[in-house]
This record gives C-alpha cells, structure tokens and sequence, in this order.
C-alpha cells in the first residue's frame, strides 16, 4: 500500500481536485492522509465530505503548526509500506 500525505492550510479550493486526481489512478492499493493544519476556509467540510465516500481517505486536523508538523502528524500515522 503507498500512503499519500497532504498538509492543507486554506486549500479549500483545490483539495477536491486533488482527491479526484488520486482516486482516479489505476493503482487502488492507497491512503491519503490529510492533515488541515488550522484552516479558517471550507478545506474540513470538503475533505469530511469525500472521506465519508471512500474510506480510503483519511482526515486529521490540528492547530496551525506548519507544512511540517503536518506531515510529521501523518507520517505517525500512516500504514503504507511506501510514502509519497
């Protein structure tokens, strides 16, 4: 399996077509985690939204701590054995 790690600060307006890009792949044996590091847009209710749809998808939020401790948050974790 290949978990795929997002950190999302106010990505709202893209993270929809970053999800779609991801379960369009062929390859199916995926995680994606995605960590919304204290946005103040709409990024928690899209991502809730798709994640109640593919299990696949997984969401995690915490206060705004940067891109870094954001995928530290995921890569804790993350069940894949590859990361991207």
């Amino acid at each position: 399996m290949i978990s795929i790690i997002v950190p999302s600060y106010n990505y709202g307006h893209l993270v929809a077509e970053t999800i779609g890009s991801i379960q369009r792949q062929t390859y199916t044996d995926w995680e994606m985690i995605i960590v919304d590091d204290g946005s103040t847009d709409n990024t928690a209710v899209i991502v809730k939204e798709r994640a109640a749809a593919d299990p696949r998808i997984r969401f995690f939020q915490q206060s705004n701590a940067g891109p870094s401790a954001a995928r530290n948050l995921a890569l804790r974790e993350a069940k894949g054995d590859f990361i991207q």
